[in-house]
């Protein structure tokens, strides 16, 4: 299924520690807001985590509306993008907790979705910078079904309800501020 959808970041940079991010986006269904941060390992690897609040109107036409409420850690180790190579790749591991109508109702049910990730970024001379990133998440758990694959192939598992291929497309503008007159301790 094909949901387009608006998302707006902010990051702030570590110098060559890390950088750390918020965001807020929206696809008209479901809306979420986080916080995220990532540490360079070297010049060649990152290690990221991120935290998100997910609000999902579920739509039926023969009932009210109903609210769902998602909890979603993300965790990626990935190759860092350079200028002399603008493409990454890595491992993304998802923890998902779901309720139902209100925060005042329990957590029902609690997700582990993983997969790849692979990405293009590219940084012009003006500051304007392009991303373009595929992530595709076959590998699922949780406390109801236990183990879970593709929705697709018959392998005996049971089918996995968070499978996704998603692909995003980012333009992002770098701000360069003044440097610290100190340097960090």
């Amino acid at each position: 299924l094909f949901i387009p959808r608006i998302n707006v970041q902010a990051m702030y940079g570590l110098g060559d520690k890390g950088d750390v991010s918020a965001h807020l986006g929206s696809s008209g269904l479901l809306h979420n807001a986080g916080v995220g941060g990532r540490a360079y390992l070297g010049p060649k690897w990152m290690l990221g985590a991120q935290a998100n609040l997910m609000l999902l109107h579920e739509v039926d036409f023969y009932a009210s509306n109903d609210l769902s409420i998602f909890y979603n850690g993300s965790f990626r180790l990935s190759t860092a993008a350079t200028k002399k190579n603008a493409f990454y790749g890595g491992f993304q591991v998802d923890l998902y907790a779901r309720q139902f109508e209100s925060f005042d109702s329990g957590i029902e049910d609690f997700w582990i979705n993983g997969g790849g990730v692979v990405g293009f970024d590219l940084l012009d001379h003006g500051g304007l910078g392009y991303q373009l990133e595929g992530k595709f998440t076959p590998l699922f758990f949780n406390t109801i079904d236990g183990v879970a694959m593709f929705p697709f192939m018959g392998n005996g598992f049971e089918p996995n309800i968070l499978f996704s291929a998603q692909v995003g497309l980012s333009i992002y503008k770098r701000i360069k501020t003044q440097p610290s007159p100190i340097a960090p301790s």
